[in-house]
């Protein structure tokens, strides 16, 4: 076979590889990440610790605008399981449930980038603190939980798609410290795949 063909199928190779993967579902936005992280502990852990259609209020403090999205997202779901939610603390609510130090960092970091392609993966992490209290009226401490998951994926999209322009706290920061590795690695990848293939046409030739 001629060198020519070699070099074809190998490019043939490299761009059908990439592509391998465009027929799979986009990956969970960052939202939809931090429901699973912080929303489903929370009920879980009301479900698990209050009776049954008792009187509650919920109290959220920490990370601006992102308190305002657990409660409007907590007190629906809430109610569907048949408690009683309280929009104001006062003498009729019998169990207190606090949500203090709520907060949420989420960051991406560049990883190798396809220059067939112009594909870059990302890693994304997410990271939610917080920790949850609940209290009956009459002080007793039912139960704390702290609130608190690492979560880490990679993407080979846009991590701006997988925000919400809603929710300024699904916006994420973009690590720069390993920036030089996206040039760098694939400059020495690309010379090394070079060195390879002219070394294997080199030792072709010299063989016939």
């Amino acid at each position: 076979m001629k060198p020519w063909r070699y070099a074809r199928i190998l490019w043939t190779i490299l761009l059908v590889l990439p592509a391998g993967g465009r027929g799979q579902s986009l990956p969970d936005n960052n939202l939809l990440v931090l429901h699973h992280l912080m929303i489903d502990p929370l009920v879980q852990m009301v479900w698990h610790t209050v009776p049954p259609r008792e009187r509650i209020y919920l109290s959220v403090s920490g990370q601006a605008g992102l308190t305002r999205w657990i409660t409007d997202t907590t007190v629906p779901l809430l109610l569907a399981k048949k408690f009683r939610v309280y929009k104001t603390d006062n003498d009729s609510v019998n169990y207190r449930i606090g949500v203090t130090g709520a907060r949420v960092r989420i960051t991406y970091r560049p990883l190798a980038r396809n220059w067939l392609t112009r594909v870059t993966r990302w890693q994304r992490r997410i990271e939610v603190r917080g920790t949850v209290e609940i209290v009956t009226s009459s002080g007793e401490v039912k139960g704390v939980q702290p609130l608190q998951s690492d979560y880490e994926d990679i993407l080979t999209i846009s991590p701006r798609q997988l925000e919400n322009a809603e929710y300024p706290f699904t916006r994420g920061q973009v690590d720069d410290t390993t920036r030089w590795k996206r040039w760098v690695e694939p400059i020495l990848i690309s010379a090394a795949t070079i060195t390879v293939v002219a070394l294997f046409f080199t030792i072709r030739s010299q063989q016939r």
